[in-house]
């Protein structure tokens, strides 16, 4: 899940309650002081936060109808629904929001321009690029990180974690558009590593396909990637454009 996303909770046949995703996090200590344990040591250590939760009253029945699953289908256990079932789900039952997407969006940006301190009200006409790429950006989001979960197995391409709620969608050249969610634009990493490859201290040697790592990171846990190969989609029309890796490394002066 992302942040943005719709989560719907059920029980006793029905969808009984409706929110949106505004934070992800993952903190085994947390959850053991939370929760505690489950009889094989596991804990719930993927935590979601939602805001906008509301009750709603919807039957499997009305909800089958919607995104085309048989009459007497039964909601069990976790399930992410395809873009094309999340939005006629929404649509028909109602259950989006009362605001726009554009006016959700709008409100998740000021909210992070003011926490770091970027805004800057002189600068309108600039803001307003931030604004509308973001939006874009948010849309095209979901379909890009599916297609890299498709091409690279469900593993991170540096750490081989195959831990899917943890790995993202990281574009090699900065987002500019629909046309840059290619997968040959992407790598799928874990959110740390994707972290660190958006601040340059990451890159990829696009003649070997090793990872190189920045100075400043040669004496913490992340020397274990320094050298290491990418594990690579089997398809070589998804595998990373080596001039967007070119790219990337001439920016992080590595």
């Amino acid at each position: 899940m992302s942040r943005g996303d719709v989560a719907l909770f059920t029980r006793e046949g029905q969808i009984f309650s409706v929110g949106t995703v505004v934070k992800k996090i993952h903190n085994r200590q947390l959850a053991r002081q939370l929760w505690g344990e489950d009889n094989d040591g596991d804990t719930w250590e993927f935590m979601y936060f939602l805001e906008n939760i509301r009750p709603v009253s919807v039957s499997y029945q009305q909800f089958n109808a919607a995104v085309g699953y048989k009459e007497n289908n039964i909601i069990r256990g976790f399930n992410v629904l395809t873009e094309e079932q999340s939005a006629a789900v929404l649509q028909k039952l109602n259950l989006g929001t009362s605001e726009n997407p554009q006016e959700i969006e709008l409100k998740k940006i000021g909210r992070v321009l003011a926490e770091t301190g970027e805004f800057d009200v002189e600068n309108e006409g600039e803001g307003r690029k931030q604004v509308l790429s973001s939006i874009c950006r948010r849309q095209g989001q979901p379909e890009f990180r599916r297609k890299l979960i498709e091409a690279y197995s469900g593993r991170c391409a540096i750490s081989r974690c195959d831990v899917v709620e943890t790995l993202e969608a990281a574009h090699i050249t900065p987002y500019n558009g629909p046309t840059t969610n290619h997968p040959a634009n992407g790598l799928l990493l874990r959110a740390d590593l994707h972290v660190l490859f958006d601040l340059l201290l990451i890159a990829v040697d696009p003649a070997t396909l090793r990872v190189i790592i920045a100075p400043k990171l040669k004496n913490s846990s992340y020397s274990e990637f320094e050298g290491k190969t990418l594990n690579l989609p089997l398809q070589a029309h998804l595998r990373p454009s080596v001039g967007a890796l070119q790219k990337h490394l001439d920016e992080c002066g590595l």
